[in-house]
């Protein structure tokens, strides 16, 4: 995609800087996270608690909490500067080689993002997820109350934004959905991941704009159809766990990228990160969700007919806002 991706309307929206492998901080924030997490956890007596008191016991001064470990742990905020991370080390006795690395990502994991550039309108959670999921293998998202951002028309999603967006945060709207367009931008650039999404059936009936742009919001729909790796699947009513979520993802990565499986969930306006039970914190979180949300999927999996049972759904609903048009 370049330096800049367009914006709607015109002119172009800056990219943050990228390291030398041409990322920002999301997966070197994941990396470090899971590493340091793994290496507590060598010693299944070590709580977060207790590796602060030991921070605290070599380094008095340091600025560490359980709070502030937690976060660094999961991987869900960009690292202020590399030397965040050294009491960690020092307090977990890492040295040579494997100190080097992890310092290399702690590094790269302080480079600006998304978040940083466009902080007003961008936490570092969704900044955190553009940058995952471009880079994931497999893509599974479910919305339930609209089309998924990565799917959206620019009209579409000037119409929505509005609406769903906090009173305080709706003077930036239109900066949204420029970021909205980059971060799609982002996702086909190189292939997307396969990946499939499952929307409710309801998201497709209610006016959002006008007919037209529901129409136009259909046909794009039917287009991605036709790529070899995005899948439609439209839910019919039912299914009483999925009033639970509005907006999740699942994301699988390559096996030689060192990820674990991420489920991102979205609620209240604020994205939350879950990563599978066995790559929990021994003592923190509520691993549980993970495995509830990855239920919650898939009965829209079961629910939702296949490819081109969706289209005919799809066709169908065109042909009624056409009407309306």
């Amino acid at each position: 995609m370049g330096e800049n991706a367009p914006v709607l309307g015109g002119g172009t929206i800056p990219f943050p800087h990228q390291n030398a492998e041409g990322a920002t901080w999301g997966i070197a924030a994941t990396l470090l996270g899971g590493s340091l997490r793994a290496l507590r956890n060598r010693d299944r007596t070590m709580t977060l608690r207790r590796l602060v008191e030991l921070i605290h016991a070599k380094e008095p001064r340091a600025s560490m909490s359980a709070s502030k470990l937690s976060r660094i742990e999961v991987g869900d905020r960009r690292l202020h500067k590399a030397d965040d991370i050294r009491p960690i080390l020092d307090a977990l006795k890492i040295e040579g080689s494997q100190r080097e690395e992890l310092m290399k990502l702690a590094r790269d994991a302080s480079v600006e993002g998304l978040s940083d550039v466009y902080r007003d309108v961008a936490p570092d959670w969704m900044g955190r997820l553009i940058e995952l999921e471009s880079r994931a293998k497999d893509l599974f998202s479910l919305e339930t109350r609209a089309v998924p951002g990565l799917l959206q028309t620019e009209a579409y999603t000037r119409a929505v934004l509005p609406g769903s967006l906090p009173v305080r945060l709706r003077g930036n709207a239109e900066r949204l959905a420029a970021l909205r367009v980059a971060r799609r931008e982002r996702y086909l650039q190189a292939g997307p991941p396969r990946s499939v999404f499952y929307i409710k059936h309801t998201v497709l009936e209610d006016l959002v704009g006008s007919p037209r742009v529901m129409a136009d919001q259909i046909r794009r729909l039917l287009e991605y159809t036709e790529l070899p790796d995005i899948g439609v699947r439209v839910i019919p009513p039912g299914g009483d766990r999925l009033r639970w979520v509005s907006s999740m993802t699942r994301l699988v990565f390559h096996p030689g990228d060192g990820l674990p499986e991420i489920i991102y969930n979205e609620e209240h306006g604020r994205g939350k990160y879950y990563g599978p039970p066995e790559d929990a914190p021994a003592t923190e979180g509520e691993p549980s969700e993970f495995n509830e949300l990855m239920e919650v999927l898939q009965d829209a999996m079961v629910l939702a007919p296949g490819r081109e049972e969706s289209r005919q759904v799809l066709h169908r609903l065109l042909r009624g806002w056409e009407r309306e048009a």
